[in-house]
């Protein structure tokens, strides 16, 4: 996702109201200030002990509000995924300070995957789980980090 920020103006528009660039530098902090709040983080995820027949795709949008923490992971496969639970692994860019637990679905047939979680050692693991040619596995946590 491309965010752009908003024009900064600059100059007096009005003498009874002050300087504008007060009011666009306000903005834009708040602009960076959320902007920094959504991290894409595709090219960084590493994963482990995924069977997939064909070209793996994996996308994870993590959203960081203070210590809390939402990451939602989407992967696929050209052919077919399977994940089997405790040992398939996708990494967080965040770790987290406790277990906690999250729903997984298949969004391309709307049929619950199961339950997996996040673990102190950083890593976000799967359900068991299988999907096939071209269906979308999405996984949604929410945690605490220090």
């Amino acid at each position: 996702m491309n965010l752009n920020p908003p024009p900064i103006a600059s100059g007096w528009g009005d003498a009874k109201s002050g300087p504008v660039p007060v009011w666009s530098l306000w903005f834009q902090n708040i602009w960076n200030i959320l902007q920094d709040a959504l991290l894409v983080v595709d090219n960084y995820v590493t994963t482990t002990n995924i069977t997939h027949g064909g070209t793996l795709t994996k996308a994870m949008r993590v959203t960081k509000t203070g210590r809390t923490v939402t990451v939602i992971l989407q992967y696929s496969d050209s052919v077919s995924t399977a994940s089997t639970a405790g040992t398939t692994t996708f990494s967080l860019p965040y770790t987290p300070i406790a277990v906690s637990v999250g729903g997984a679905i298949n969004d391309t047939t709307a049929a619950s995957l199961g339950n997996g979680f996040v673990s102190t050692n950083g890593n976000l693991y799967t359900p068991t789980c299988t999907t096939g040619a071209g269906e979308i596995a999405v996984m949604t946590v929410t945690y605490f980090t220090s």
